[in-house]
C-alpha cells in the first residue's frame, strides 16, 4: 500500500550537504522502482574559522573585516548577522557573504564596529 508505506534511512556522514535523489526497488521486481528526493543537512557539523583577516582590529572601528568559515552553509543568503564581543561590549552588525577562494568556505565580510 504506497499510501502507508514508510522509508526509515540511515544515511553515512558526508562532507557534501544538498538534496539527495533516493532509489528504491523491491528484489524480487527491481524493475519496479521508486524515486524521491530529500536534502541532506549533517547538525552536528560545528563551523570553523579557516582565516581571519586582518588579524589586529582597532577599537575605534571602520576597518573591513573578513572571516572565512569551513561547515557554515547559508544556502542563499547573502546577508547575516554577526554578534562581536571584547571583554567590555558586544555588538550585532550586518555582514555580507562573499565567496571564498578555496572550495567549501563561506566568507563573511563586515566593517568592525567601534569599541570603547
Amino acid at each position: 500500500d504506497s499510501v502507508s508505506t514508510t522509508f526509515w534511512l540511515v544515511v553515512p556522514p558526508s562532507s557534501i550537504e544538498g538534496q539527495i535523489e533516493v532509489f528504491v526497488s523491491s528484489a524480487k521486481s527491481q524493475s519496479n522502482i521508486g524515486v524521491f528526493n530529500f536534502t541532506y543537512f549533517d547538525q552536528y557539523r560545528v563551523p570553523v574559522v579557516a582565516s581571519f583577516s586582518p588579524y589586529r582590529i582597532y577599537a575605534t572601528g571602520g576597518q573591513a573585516v573578513t572571516a572565512c568559515l569551513l561547515n557554515f552553509n547559508v544556502g542563499v543568503a547573502d546577508k547575516i548577522n554577526v554578534l562581536i564581543e571584547s571583554n567590555l561590549q558586544q555588538a550585532q552588525i550586518n555582514a555580507s557573504i562573499v565567496p571564498g577562494r578555496v572550495a567549501g568556505q563561506t566568507c563573511v565580510l563586515f566593517i568592525s564596529p567601534p569599541f570603547p
